[in-house]
């Protein structure tokens, strides 16, 4: 089980800067717990989704599933800070969201 959450802008610069040290919006979140059932929480930031959808020219929607799909794989142990690591998150994760119809150039 995953649980998902959304915060404002100004509570999402809170969450970068308390864990991750960037003093900066971010659209997603993923913090792993591995409490029993609950693999952990993803936390999506809306009005930053928003953003992005515009700038990119797609619905937000399809924001929103990206995020959720790229949160999620971090939960799964993914990562894409080094390029070796990209090399294995975004081929999966470009193949999960054509799976959900989403395009993977988002």
């Amino acid at each position: 089980m995953v649980s998902i959450g959304f915060v404002s802008a100004s509570q999402m610069r809170k969450l970068n800067h308390a864990w991750r040290g960037k003093d900066r919006v971010t659209d997603v979140l993923s913090f792993g717990l591995d409490e029993g059932s609950l693999k952990g929480e993803i936390v999506l930031c809306y009005e930053q989704a928003v953003v992005q959808a515009r700038e990119m020219d797609h619905s937000t929607r399809d924001e929103l599933l990206f995020l959720l799909v790229h949160g999620i794989l971090h939960l799964w142990g993914y990562d894409h800070e080094v390029q070796q690591d990209a090399k294995k998150m975004f081929p999966l994760q470009e193949k999960i969201l054509k799976q959900l119809m989403i395009d993977p150039r988002l």
